[in-house]
C-alpha cells in the first residue's frame, strides 16, 4: 500500500525469521536418547539448560540442525522502503542534517533551499486545508454561538496584558414608561457581520524566537538600537514578563526621571556651548574682515597720494572699524555673558532638584524605618500576650514571698 507498510512488513518478517532460527530441531538415531523421547525432545528443546543423555558417542547419536541465515534480499528491500520514504516526502539527508562529514556546508545550504522548494505545494495544500477549516468554524460560531460567555484577548504576550470582555450579552431595557418593544439588544453579537479568514504559516515556536533574537542582535551589532524590552522579549527567557515590567518600574522610578534630566540638562549645555563657540567663531571672521577694510583703505589712500583728503577718509575708516571692532565685542560678551547666566540657571536648578530629590529619599527611608520599628513593636507586644499565665504566676508567687532584713 505504500513505503511505510512495505518497511514495516519487511522489518517484521527480519524479525520473524531470527526468532525461528532459535530452535531450528536435531538429527537423532532411533533409540539413542536415554533421559527422554524425541517426543520431550521437541517440546523442550529451546530450553536453556538442557540435558540431553544419549547411548553412545553423542557426536553420532545427535545432531543439532544449522538454522539458514537471513535472506540478503530482506536487507535491500528494507534499504528500498526508507530510500521510496525521502523520496516521496521531500525531505533528504540534508534537510535531515544527517549529510556525511566531507560534504560542504554551501552545498548543504543549496540541497536544503532545493528540498524546501520541493515541498512548496504540500504546504500550500496544507494552508488550504487550515483555511477551509477556519472557515467551518466561523459559520458554525455565527449560526450556534449564541449564548452569552466571557471571552479573553491578550494585548501584548510579553507583559500579560489582557482584557476580558462579553459576548452574545443582552442590554437590560430601561423603564422609560414606554411600551416594550418585542426585539432585545444583544451586545457583541457573534451571529451579525462578515468576517474575513486571514491563514499565516509560521516556523515552530523555539525556532521562531531563536531567529527572531538573533536577527534582533543583529541590528545591534549594526547600530540600529533597538529597545531593551524589544531584546529581553524576543529571548526565551522564561521569566521575561517579569523582566520587563520590573525595567518599566525603573524607567518611571523617581531616579531614573532625574538622571534622564540630568542627562537632557547635559545635551542642552553641550548644544549652547557648541552654539557659543560658533557664535565666537563668527565675530572673529567679522574682526577679521573689518581688519582687512582697514587695510584696504589705507593701501587706497597710500595709492592716490592725497596727504589731506587721504588722510581724513584713512582716519575716518579707522574710526568706523574701531567702532565696529568695538561693537562685535560688545556683542560677544554680551553673549557670553548670557550663555553663562542660563548654564549657571541650569546647574543650580539641577542641584536643587538633586537635593530635593535626596531629601525625599531620605524621608521615605525614615518612614520605612518608623513603619519597621511600629511592626516589630507590635510583634514584641503579641509575643508578649501570646506567652501562657505560667510565666506571670511565677513572678506573683516570689512577690509575695515575704522578705528577710538582716
Amino acid at each position: 500500500m505504500g513505503p511505510q507498510e512495505l518497511l514495516n512488513k519487511v522489518s517484521s518478517q527480519e524479525l520473524h525469521i531470527t526468532n525461528t532460527t532459535a530452535n531450528s530441531g536435531y538429527i537423532v538415531q532411533a533409540g539413542s536418547l536415554s533421559n527422554m523421547t524425541p517426543e520431550e525432545l521437541e517440546q523442550k528443546g529451546a530450553q536453556t539448560g538442557l540435558v540431553i543423555e544419549v547411548n553412545g558417542d553423542p557426536t553420532k547419536a545427535i545432531t543439532k540442525i544449522t538454522p539458514n541465515a537471513v535472506p540478503s534480499g530482506l536487507d535491500r528491500i528494507s534499504y528500498k522502503a526508507e530510500e521510496s520514504i525521502k523520496t516521496i516526502s521531500g525531505i533528504s539527508d540534508s534537510m535531515q542534517g544527517m549529510d556525511r562529514a566531507d560534504v560542504a556546508a554551501k552545498a548543504i545550504q543549496a540541497k536544503q533551499k532545493a528540498g524546501s522548494t520541493n515541498l512548496v505545494k504540500p504546504l500550500d495544500n496544507l494552508v488550504r486545508s487550515d483555511y477551509i477549516l477556519a472557515r467551518n468554524v466561523l459559520d458554525l460560531v455565527q449560526e450556534f454561538y449564541t449564548e452569552p460567555r466571557m471571552m479573553t484577548i491578550t494585548h501584548d504576550h510579553a507583559t500579560g496584558e489582557t482584557q476580558t470582555f462579553q459576548v452574545n450579552q443582552p442590554n437590560p431595557q430601561e423603564e422609560t414608561g414606554e411600551e416594550e418593544s418585542p426585539y432585545q439588544e444583544i451586545i457583541n453579537d457573534l451571529t451579525l457581520g462578515e468576517y474575513d479568514v486571514v491563514v499565516s504559516s509560521v516556523p515552530h515556536r523555539e525556532t521562531l524566537e531563536d531567529s527572531q533574537f538573533e536577527q534582533a542582535v543583529s541590528l545591534r551589532e549594526m547600530g540600529i538600537m533597538l529597545p531593551d524590552s524589544v531584546m529581553i522579549d524576543s529571548s526565551r527567557l522564561i521569566n521575561k514578563k517579569d523582566i520587563i515590567k520590573q525595567m518599566a518600574e525603573q524607567a518611571n522610578g523617581p531616579e531614573a526621571q532625574a538622571q534622564k534630566q540630568l542627562q537632557q540638562a547635559g545635551q542642552q549645555a553641550e548644544v549652547a556651548k557648541t552654539q557659543a563657540e560658533a557664535g565666537a567663531k563668527a565675530a572673529d571672521a567679522k574682526l577679521k574682515d573689518a581688519k582687512t577694510r582697514e587695510t584696504h583703505a589705507k593701501a587706497q589712500v597710500v595709492e592716490q597720494g592725497e596727504p589731506d583728503d587721504g588722510a581724513g577718509q584713512a582716519k575716518m575708516a579707522e574710526v568706523q572699524v574701531k567702532a565696529q571692532q568695538a561693537e562685535h565685542k560688545m556683542s560677544i560678551d554680551e553673549r557670553l555673558a548670557q550663555q553663562k547666566m542660563s548654564l549657571a540657571e541650569r546647574e543650580h536648578a539641577l542641584e536643587r532638584e538633586k537635593v530635593q530629590g535626596d531629601q525625599q529619599l531620605k524621608a521615605q527611608d525614615m518612614a520605612q524605618k518608623r513603619m519597621d520599628a511600629r511592626v516589630q513593636q507590635a510583634q514584641q507586644l503579641a509575643a508578649a500576650a501570646a506567652n501562657p499565665p505560667a510565666a506571670n504566676s511565677q513572678v506573683a508567687n516570689r512577690s509575695r514571698q515575704p522578705t528577710v532584713k538582716s
